[in-house]
């Protein structure tokens, strides 16, 4: 789940507990510099807004910081790389491997997991 935050939670046993997701590590660790729209560990809020599974294994979370995706179920999530910034409104899944997302301005991305 999201919250209006934009935090994520997993639940493991069918929503009788929840628990908090955080986000990759820095892919400039060594710098210390921010990069806006990145998803930080542990102590930055996620800024997604809609979060969906194609199945039980296979999710997508987007809003303003762009999309996360997982493969396992949601206990791991990595930023996917799109060819332009978009503020994700909704997304859908075609079936598990097949998903569009709806961003701001008419933009559109399908989204294929391989």
């Amino acid at each position: 789940m999201v919250t209006e935050q934009g935090s994520i939670y997993h639940t493991a046993d069918a929503g009788e507990t929840f628990t908090r997701q955080f986000g990759p590590d820095s892919p400039d660790s060594g710098s210390g510099k921010r990069i806006k729209g990145h998803v930080y560990a542990k102590k930055i809020k996620f800024p997604y807004e809609v979060i969906r599974f194609g199945d039980s294994l296979h999710g997508l979370a987007g809003g303003c910081g762009g999309v996360l995706f997982t493969t396992d179920g949601g206990r791991e999530w990595k930023k996917a790389r799109l060819p332009a910034e978009a503020h994700i409104r909704d997304i859908a899944f075609l079936n598990p491997a097949t998903a569009f997302a709806v961003a701001d301005n008419g933009v559109m991305l399908k989204i294929r997991f391989h």
